[in-house]
């Protein structure tokens, strides 16, 4: 690592420990959401210059794509190559009373030291949470339209509406399928669903609630 004069290297032990594994992927991460009024109302924002704050803003770019997302690397000359400025002009910047990195701090990734930021990172949680929720909802609504498929076929095939319409018994059936028939679905798996829902005694759920 090529460091500025006024720093020296960091020793691992002791470091925070970054919370984002290496192997965290969003491919949906396009944008970062920005609070214009922090920025705007940040020791950086008001007391940096704006050559500062635009490679500041560069670097927070950059730390999307790097590994772990919402880092950067501890290496002034790698750092300088990523902004595309000569080395000495990054570390002029670095010598700044509030340098492009203020506010980033040393973290221990998985065994490499890197520098975190904390807002960075939480923008970066905020995000892994709504792709969270983005894939639940596509996955609970593919199960909702497996069901309603489940629930035609077998009406289609003389079920009784009522037995289709116990929410238990439905989805207990459309998990039998998932496990057990990895063909498509078709009247052979409904037939073998049906004698596997008898046999288990699935269908005396409904039939003891109806009676």
């Amino acid at each position: 690592m090529t460091a500025a004069p006024h720093l020296s290297p960091v020793p691992r032990e002791g470091l925070p420990r970054y919370p984002l594994p290496r192997d965290l992927r969003m491919p949906t991460h396009y944008f970062v959401a920005w609070w214009h009024n922090r920025w705007l109302n940040s020791t950086l924002h008001l007391t940096g210059s704006y050559e500062v704050q635009g490679v500041a803003l560069a670097l927070y770019c950059m730390a999307q794509n790097q590994s772990p997302m919402g880092t950067l690397p501890n290496d002034d000359a790698l750092l300088a190559r990523l902004l595309r400025i000569d080395l000495s002009r990054w570390l002029d910047l670095r010598r700044a009373a509030v340098s492009p990195l203020h506010g980033w701090y040393l973290a221990d990734c998985e065994g490499e030291v890197r520098w975190a930021h904390p807002v960075v990172l939480e923008l970066l949680i905020e995000a892994q949470g709504r792709a969270e929720s983005r894939r639940m909802s596509n996955e609970e609504r593919a199960v909702q339209k497996r069901i309603e498929r489940l629930r035609v076929a077998l009406l289609d095939m003389g079920v009784d509406k009522s037995i289709l319409a116990d929410r238990v018994v439905i989805e207990a059936m459309d998990e039998w399928l998932e496990v057990n028939w990895k063909k498509r679905r078709n009247a052979l798996g409904y037939a073998r669903l049906l004698n596997w829902a008898a046999t288990s005694g699935l269908l005396n759920r409904t039939l003891v609630k109806k009676g």
